[in-house]
């Protein structure tokens, strides 16, 4: 599934040799069911394999299966791992979208309980990215961004709470062989409850700042969506770089061949404050779609009455700005929104 996040990089060989000599094998039967093709990834909470569904003799359908090592021997810790893999599987299983993969099994098995999901033929865009000599073009970028979109409100607006993902980056993010966008790793992904606060469960980068303070809400993924097309279109990881810098590099200045209008988008995303930023995935696919009917002229107006989102931590004294509105125009010299700079950050408990 996805890739590791940065604190995970240094034991990436280390755990998949743990991977490959304690967990299943070629071969290996679940359920007496599902047989075990081959290791397709392996993240901090599980691992994940191939496997041919044998319920289906006369035909190879193959599916991929999700396991999750319950490390824990305490009774009642079990019980609360296994209840929280249910409860994704759960979560998956009620979901109707074609982004969004297919659930259509989950047991427990000893000390492992294993997710039966529909196999996504293709390469996440981490993968994608690292094969690419170019800068990816801003209509493919629109065009993937929208369709993360579509999955992130239809995720958002489940009743009774909504679905946060809350890791949304480009190795969760996967290109299928048709050309279609489709979310993938759901470990991490919660049903929101509002004020609820928990531990920070994320990728530092693409992770927003009240994240760190375990707050999940679907401001974040709005956010971390931001931050993700920053990371596509500037080939900049934002794992490498200081935390809420993305002021500081303008896509721009890197990929020319960004208009100001898509690049002011971006920014509203990555706004400090999630109340700057777009109030839904909903308004922000409609700010991208006015970018492919009027690529070349679409602007964003400032508004004189709305303070600058912060794309960094704020500071007392700061001088405000104006924002981008979410309206366009066909000025004579489009206007470039300016957003000022700060090299500072404070980590908030």
């Amino acid at each position: 599934m996805g890739q590791l996040t940065t604190r995970q990089l240094a034991s990436k060989r280390g755990r998949q040799r743990k991977v490959q000599r304690g967990g299943l094998q070629p071969g290996d039967m679940l359920q007496e069911r599902y047989k075990i093709v081959g290791p397709l990834g392996a993240g901090g909470f599980s691992s994940v394999y191939s496997a041919r569904d044998m319920r289906f003799p006369n035909v190879t359908k193959l599916v991929a299966v999700k396991e999750m090592l319950i490390g824990t021997a305490d009774p009642q810790m079990r019980e609360l791992t296994i209840k929280s893999f249910e409860r994704e599987a759960s979560m998956l299983a009620m979901l109707d979208h074609t982004a969004i993969p297919d659930v259509s099994d989950y047991f427990t098995e000893g000390d492992r309980s294993y997710l039966i999901i529909e196999l996504i033929r293709g390469k996440d865009l981490d993968e994608w990215l690292e094969q690419q000599t170019d800068f990816l073009d801003q209509e493919t970028a629109i065009e993937w961004a929208m369709q993360v979109c579509d999955a992130l409100y239809h995720l958002h607006n489940q009743k009774p709470q909504p679905i946060v993902f809350r890791d949304v980056k480009p190795s969760n993010i996967m290109l299928d062989h048709r050309g279609r966008i489709r979310l993938i790793d759901f470990g991490i992904a919660k049903v929101f409850e509002m004020g609820d606060k928990g531990t920070m469960i994320g990728t530092e980068g693409y992770s927003p700042p009240e994240q760190y303070r375990g707050q999940a809400e679907p401001a974040g993924d709005i956010y971390a969506l931001g931050a993700t097309m920053h990371h596509l279109l500037t080939r900049q990881d934002p794992r490498l770089e200081p935390p809420f810098t993305f002021a500081e590099r303008p896509i721009s200045k890197v990929n020319p061949n960004v208009t100001p209008a898509l690049e002011a988008i971006i920014m509203r995303c990555l706004a400090y404050d999630p109340n700057d930023r777009f109030p839904d995935a909903k308004a922000l696919k409609d700010a991208l779609e006015v970018l492919t009917m009027r690529p070349a002229t679409a602007v964003f107006e400032s508004n004189p009455n709305v303070i600058t989102p912060q794309t960094s931590v704020p500071q007392t004294g700061n001088a405000s700005a104006v924002v981008p509105a979410a309206q366009t125009s066909i000025p004579t010299q489009p206007a470039v929104p300016q957003v000022q700079p700060i090299w500072q950050f404070k980590c908030e408990d």
